[in-house]
């Protein structure tokens, strides 16, 4: 016990907080009681007293680490007690895993599990009067834990949190068998110093964003702009030379001259969005999650007021003719109602048309010929 008090009162001016995710190390202490657990004949000898515990961890990643602990329970006799039984205490050295489940708010729960080597003493026997009755003074066991608890952050290094940590042990053959497997709870109020970067800065010689690992080119002029690899953004093209790179234009031939919107369309001019909306089989219902792909559509005609746009519902030639032109219909109407809801686009600029499976895109032989040939898309016709 005195042992023990010792310890804390060296580690706790070091307390504080749980551990940070981008620290390698963390240093712990923690108080608390032992709890016999079972059984009655180990409970009726023994009453709580204090506890406590200091440990190392490495934390391996964000969420896995080894931990390396000394544990210390110490144990009252009960007033029944024998002197046979007089304050015992176990001593345990354990390595044990750790999983860390996330941070929520601050609290960062998490479980571990390990084994150790505890040490059983009696602290009030002498190995004489031990000797004298047939038992030991002091013994070795095996010892299985697991720990359950919780740190809350106080900062980047500092913790505080609370825990139960379990043991299992044996006591000596010649206690009887009613004294062995021992089992003991220990809550204890625990704190925690993180400290280590997991991860230094990366290092970026050209000062460009793009990190040197990643800078494919590396010695890019400051103030250049640059891509994801670091290196010279080049010029867009724009092969018809209408002013709208190709990247962002839906009519890539329009005549050279002509005057174009933003998406490089001139005058009635006609381009087509792929709608990738997928429904449920038989079901023609559009679901919200596909809100932002239609936008494409509904903004496009809510910006340029005088286009109109035919939806057309495409399926595969699985199954019978009729069914599948009746449902590709049903679906691009279901499209058309919503862009008419959703957006505020005027009914008589929308048509829904179901095409079945004429006008396939790809082999309906393949399953990925008939995943392309499902479709729905928005033919947009352009005006000024």
């Amino acid at each position: 016990m005195k042992l023990m008090s010792l310890i804390l009162a060296l580690l706790l001016p070091m307390a504080a907080m749980a551990d940070h995710i981008d620290n390698k190390w963390t240093l712990g202490v923690g108080a608390g009681m032992s709890v016999p657990l079972n059984n009655e004949n180990f409970k009726d000898n023994f009453e709580s007293d204090i506890a406590g515990s200091v440990w190392a961890r490495y934390n391996m990643t964000h969420r896995w680490g080894l931990q390396l602990g000394y544990d210390r329970a110490e144990f009252n006799p009960s007033d029944e007690s024998p002197i046979a039984h007089e304050s015992m205490a176990m001593d345990n050295f354990s390595l044990m895993a750790t999983l860390n489940f996330g941070h929520f708010g601050g609290f960062s729960p998490y479980v571990g599990a390990g084994l150790g080597l505890g040490i059983m003493n009696r602290m009030t026997v002498s190995s004489e009067q031990a000797e004298a009755l047939g038992l030991e003074k002091r013994w070795y066991e095996t010892t299985p834990k697991l720990r359950l608890g919780f740190d809350y952050a106080l900062g980047k290094a500092m913790g505080v949190g609370f825990h139960v940590d379990w043991h299992y042990f044996q006591t000596e053959d010649d206690e009887g068998p009613d004294l062995n497997n021992a089992q003991v709870l220990v809550p204890m109020l625990a704190f925690n110093y993180s400290f280590g970067a997991r991860n230094a800065a990366p290092s970026d010689s050209d000062g460009d964003g793009v990190s040197d690992k990643n800078d494919a080119c590396p010695n890019t002029p400051s103030g250049t702009t640059v891509d994801s690899t670091g290196c010279v953004v080049k010029k867009m093209s724009d092969s018809d030379g209408d002013g709208v790179a190709d990247a962002d234009d839906k009519c890539p031939s329009t005549p050279a001259g002509k005057d174009v919107n933003a998406y490089g369309c001139a005058a009635k001019e006609v381009f087509s969005v792929k709608l990738d909306v997928k429904f449920d089989s038989g079901k023609a219902i559009v679901k919200s999650a596909y809100h932002d792909q239609i936008a494409q559509v509904g903004n496009f005609m809510k910006e340029h007021t005088g286009t109109t746009t035919e939806i057309e519902g495409h399926t595969d030639n699985t199954g019978k003719k009729s069914y599948n032109v009746w449902l590709s219909k049903k679906r691009a109407q279901a499209i058309r109602a919503y862009l008419i809801k959703e957006f505020g686009i005027d009914a008589g600029r929308l048509t829904a048309v179901g095409y079945g499976p004429d006008q396939p895109i790809a082999d309906n032989g393949t399953r990925a010929g008939r995943a392309e040939n499902r479709r729905v898309v928005a033919s947009i016709k352009t005006e000024k």
